[in-house]
């Protein structure tokens, strides 16, 4: 699995390039809500468009994982689902790792990537904490954590309106992201980035920041 630093290289060599591309969370919670037995199963049509996502390929398919996910992953725990040893993973959580721990670097990609670039965002979060993590005040498609799975439908319909105008289709939702993803890549003409969980990390950090200044 390629580390952080190489990871956001070849992600902003992605975005330079002009061409469609896809970065995707492959979390371990949305492996554990494949198995119909968990507690937090997901409904059966979410299941086979997340498996559809796992399983895209291609040069300008990027997947990320976690660090002991990844470590799974090359024990052959999850091949019969299509996460294969053999393929090539990146490390997960750019975004919150550079706001961490080098912000000047999160800050470009921001300034650079993200607000000169046409773009629609589904998010969990209000539109005013999308505005100013990145600067995005419209285009921003709002979705619930009750109603997340219930409206996955509609929520591809409200994306598919943004097909030719939106660059980049920034996902901020938890496994709906990867729901979703195949359903992009394969109808829309428009990459995608899954934030991770960037704007929950904001927050977070905003907290701590607060905090420690008093």
């Amino acid at each position: 699995m390629k580390e952080v630093k190489s990871s956001v290289i070849e992600l902003t060599k992605m975005m330079s390039d002009q061409e469609k591309f896809a970065f995707l969370n492959i979390s371990k919670s949305s492996i554990i809500g494949l198995n119909k037995k968990s507690e937090k199963s997901f409904p059966a049509e979410i299941s086979k468009e997340i498996l559809k996502s796992i399983n895209l390929s291609g040069p300008r398919i990027m997947k990320s994982v976690s660090y002991d996910f990844g470590l799974e992953i090359q024990d052959d725990k999850h091949s019969s689902i299509g996460l294969k040893k053999s393929n090539k993973y990146y490390s997960p959580n750019l975004f919150e790792y550079y706001l961490q721990n080098n912000k000047p670097v999160f800050d470009s990609i921001v300034e650079f990537f993200i607000k000169n670039t046409s773009n629609v965002v589904v998010s969990l979060h209000d539109k005013k904490r999308v505005g100013n993590i990145l600067g995005i005040r419209y285009n921003i498609i709002n979705v619930s954590y009750h109603t997340l799975y219930k409206r996955f439908e509609e929520t591809y319909n409200e994306i598919a309106k943004y097909n030719g105008k939106a660059q980049y289709c920034l996902l901020d939702c938890s496994s709906l992201g990867l729901a979703l993803a195949s359903r992009i890549w394969e109808n829309l003409d428009m990459s995608i980035i899954d934030l991770g969980k960037a704007l929950n990390f904001t927050k977070e950090y905003s907290l701590v920041a607060k905090n420690e200044r008093r």
